[in-house]
């Protein structure tokens, strides 16, 4: 990424740099990836406890957002965004309760494959990573705002 400084415009009007509404944008792009990361992660948490609505079949399975580094021409380097959500391959946890209605013909009730140990901490996680990217947001704002003043 280029740094650019404050210049004069063939118009003698003062232009700010662009390095800082870059930096902006792309913790922008960081904030954005975090929510739905968020989402994703409130979703496998919230059916952390479902079961198949028929006897031996799959209950939900937890799903990963999936992240790649593209190249974003509006910021001029490169970015993280969302790629994909995949579902998690692990085997899925089994009880034997033969009552449930989601009982194979064994007894065994198939349960989600989503460990809320993990997810805590995947949220505790997010929500850092998204804390650093608002702060990093709002410096960026303040240093535009002092170049803004340094050039009454």
């Amino acid at each position: 990424m280029a740094i650019n400084s404050i210049s004069s415009g063939a118009s003698g009007q003062m232009k700010t740099s662009n390095s800082l509404i870059e930096a902006q944008s792309m913790a922008l792009q960081g904030i954005k990836n975090q929510n739905f990361r968020f989402k994703i992660i409130s979703e496998n948490l919230t059916n952390s406890d479902s079961t198949a609505k028929t006897p031996g079949g799959d209950p939900y399975r937890r799903k990963q957002v999936v992240f790649e580094q593209k190249n974003d021409p509006k910021v001029g380097t490169q970015t993280v965004q969302v790629k994909s959500v995949i579902h998690d391959k692990s085997e899925f946890l089994q009880d034997y309760d033969p009552s449930h209605p989601a009982a194979d013909e064994k007894g065994l009730v198939k349960k989600p494959n989503v460990n809320r140990v993990i997810e805590t901490v995947d949220m505790i996680t997010a929500k850092n990573t998204q804390k650093a990217l608002l702060k990093a947001y709002a410096e960026g704002t303040s240093m535009r705002r002092m170049q803004i003043d340094l050039m009454r």
